[in-house]
């Protein structure tokens, strides 16, 4: 299957997603999910969570500089190529996703829809009451964590969990619509993998992007002293 086909069909699949999330089941999860959660200890966990995000961000932004400029000037090791792969994903989706919110103009969960009892769309109203649809926290991580290219099975599932667990958090706290998380996540990964193929190129190949960055700064890797 091509590329192009591939990336027809998974776009046609998270749009039939969102369609339907918005349809049939972001207002009875979200209902169901305030008179569960809201005022408990994983609203409050959930919120923790999603605060601790500001710091971390800006974190990331310095690293992700000191990453570019270590790239830039010296030999890099694979990790630093895909950490900076990573945070060109996340930079990519996220300004696609911020435009995104406000030519939609979608309802947030809270106040809009569980307090004010308004469901809608107004696009390009620039409220921040409507700007849910897709979630710039999704796309960020989702972007930073395709980005990374890490196809290590253990390391994979360890970044599952921290991505299944800033979902849950913005759910249970009511920052966004089940089908925000789905669309974000969809934007960050897109931008993430082409990142990824740019930057890091898999675990797989650390080798071999260690010869190729060394070759390109301080002449070929591969130089061997003459045989005697």
């Amino acid at each position: 299957m091509s590329r192009t086909r591939r990336r027809f069909l998974d776009l046609t699949a998270v749009s039939t997603a969102v369609a339907l999330c918005s349809l049939l089941v972001d207002r009875p999860l979200a209902l169901w999910l305030n008179a569960r959660f809201y005022g408990t200890t994983a609203f409050a966990v959930g919120a923790f969570i999603l605060r601790s995000s500001d710091p971390l961000a800006v974190v990331g932004l310095v690293l992700f500089v000191v990453a570019i400029v270590w790239r830039r000037w010296f030999a890099a090791p694979n990790w630093v190529n895909r950490f900076v792969g990573a945070g060109f994903g996340a930079a990519a989706a996220l300004p696609v996703a911020l435009v995104l919110k406000v030519a939609i103009g979608r309802s947030q969960v809270y106040p809009a829809f569980l307090q004010n009892h308004t469901y809608g769309l107004r696009p390009f109203a620039g409220s921040m009451d409507f700007m849910a649809f897709p979630s710039a926290t999704m796309a960020a991580v989702g972007g930073f964590s395709a980005g990374l290219g890490i196809q290590s099975r253990s390391r994979r599932i360890a970044l599952a969990v921290v991505f299944i667990t800033i979902a849950a958090a913005l759910a249970v706290t009511r920052s966004h619509w089940l089908s925000d998380i789905i669309g974000g996540t969809h934007i960050g990964v897109a931008g993430g993998t082409i990142a990824a193929r740019r930057f890091g190129r898999g675990e797989e190949k650390e080798g071999s992007d260690a010869r190729s960055i060394v070759g390109r700064f301080g002449g070929r890797s591969d130089h061997r002293a003459p045989s005697r």
